[in-house]
C-alpha cells in the first residue's frame, strides 16, 4: 500500500485531483481529501495511487479501496488496518500483486479510496480507467460457460440456470484460463476444443496461489452449489421404504474408479453385507524396477474397509472399519451423470465392474 512502483508504464491521466470529501461523524465535521494520481496501466494489471490529506492529523485506523467493473458490479472491497496520523500520506495498490485481481484487456474499471476514523468511513470519489489492449470479442466471450468468472463475483442465483455438468465445466474453466492440463479425459477434450485454451501446466504442478481472490471465491461458490444440486438429485431418489433402499443399493453396488491419472487410480468396491452395504477404498500406485511397493509393477495403498450408510439427505457416508463412529469419506450419487462424487475433494468415480489396473 505504501510503496511506490518503479519502471516504465503506460499512463492515463485522470481528472479529479484534490477532491475533498467531508463526512459528519458524531455531529463534528472532519475533512479528508484524496488526490488521485495518474493510473499506471497494462493489459491485465494497473497501479493506482492517491495522496490522502489529513490536516487535523487524526489517527486513521483503517484504509482500503473498492473496485467495480463497468456495470457497477463490486469486484473487491479491500480493507487493511493501519495507524496513520500524518497530515499527508500515500496509498498505492498493485492490482495483481496486492489486490490479487487479474484485469481484462480493453475493459473499463472503477475504483474508490477510503479511510476510517473513529468508526466512520470517509470516501474519496469514484474514478475510472480502461486497461490497454483489445477487449475479448463476442465470439470469444460466448466460448465460455461464465466468461467473466475471473473478474466478477458469481452469485448462486445465476447458477440455477446451469446443469450439473455445465457447473463442473464453469468451475474448471477458471483453472483452464491458466493453462492447467486436466487428467479427466472429458475435461481435457472439452477444453482442448476451445481456441482460447493453452495447455501448459501439468495438473500436479499447478499452483493455486496464482488464482485471484474473485476466482477462488467463484470456485467455492460453484462447487458448493454443485454439491447442493447433487445432494438434491440423490435425495429425491432415496426413500425410507424397503423398495427405495433396494433401488439405491442396486445403483451403488459395484466397482467405482477415479482414473483421472490412469496409472494412479483410486478404487471403491461396494458390496452387500446382510441388510446393508460395505466398502473397500484404496489407491493403486505404480512400482519401479527397484521393486518399490509390494511388487515391481504396482502396489495397493491406503486400504480402508468399513460400512456404508445412506443418509436421509441422500449423501453416502463410509465409516471406518475400526471406528464405526468415524466417517472416512462422504459421497453423493447423481442419477444424471451416473457418478459418485467425493464431497470433500470433488473427485468423481465412474462405475466399472470389469476394471483392470493398466499398470499390471
Amino acid at each position: 500500500m505504501l510503496k511506490k512502483m518503479a519502471g516504465l508504464f503506460t499512463v492515463i491521466i485522470l481528472l479529479a485531483s484534490m477532491i475533498p470529501t467531508t463526512v459528519l461523524a458524531g455531529g463534528a465535521a472532519h475533512s479528508f481529501s484524496f488526490n488521485y494520481d495518474d493510473v499506471q496501466i497494462y493489459e491485465t494489471n494497473a497501479y493506482i495511487h492517491a495522496k490522502v490529506s489529513n490536516p487535523e492529523r487524526l489517527t486513521v485506523t483503517t484504509v482500503g479501496c473498492n473496485i467495480w467493473d463497468a456495470n457497477n458490479n463490486l469486484l473487491l472491497n479491500h480493507i487493511e488496518n493501519c495507524k496513520r496520523s500524518e497530515s499527508r500520506f500515500n496509498m498505492w495498490y498493485d492490482f495483481n500483486e496486492e489486490l490479487n485481481l487479474t484485469l481484462t484487456p480493453g475493459t473499463v474499471y472503477q475504483y474508490q479510496y477510503f479511510v476510517k476514523y473513529d468508526g466512520t468511513w470517509y470516501n474519496g470519489t469514484v474514478q475510472s480507467f480502461t486497461t490497454n489492449g483489445t477487449a475479448p470479442s463476442v465470439t470469444e466471450t460466448e466460448d465460455y460457460i461464465i466468461a467473466d468468472s475471473d473478474t466478477r463475483v458469481v452469485t448462486e442465483d445465476e447458477l440455477k440456470c446451469f446443469t450439473a455438468e455445465e457447473l463442473r465445466l464453469a468451475r474448471n474453466e477458471i483453472y483452464a484460463r491458466y493453462g492447467r492440463i486436466f487428467k479427466s479425459a472429458d475435461l481435457d477434450n472439452y477444453f482442448r476444443s476451445k481456441n482460447w485454451y493453452r495447455p501448459t501446466v501439468e495438473a500436479d504442478k499447478f499452483d493455486e496461489s496464482i488464482l485471484n481472490t474473485i476466482e477462488k471465491g467463484n470456485i467455492k461458490t460453484i462447487y458448493d452449489y454443485e454439491q447442493t444440486m447433487k445432494s438434491q438429485t440423490t435425495s429425491a431418489s432415496v426413500s425410507n421404504t424397503d423398495e427405495g433402499m433396494e433401488e439405491i443399493y442396486s445403483l451403488l453396488v459395484g466397482t467405482w474408479v477415479n482414473d483421472e491419472s490412469p496409472k494412479s487410480p483410486d478404487i471403491i468396491e461396494i458390496k452387500r453385507s446382510g441388510d446393508g452395504l460395505v466398502y473397500s477404498y484404496y489407491g493403486i500406485r505404480p512400482g519401479n524396477a527397484s521393486g518399490m511397493g509390494r511388487n515391481k509393477t504396482h502396489t495397493t495403498w491406503e486400504y480402508q474397509d468399513g460400512k456404508i450408510r445412506v443418509n436421509s439427505d441422500g449423501t453416502i457416508n463410509c465409516y471406518c472399519e475400526n471406528n464405526q463412529e468415524k466417517v472416512y469419506e462422504r459421497f453423493s450419487y447423481s442419477r444424471s451423470t451416473g457418478e459418485l462424487t467425493e464431497l470433500d475433494s470433488n473427485d468423481t468415480f465412474h462405475r466399472d465392474d470389469n476394471y483392470v489396473y493398466p499398470g499390471k
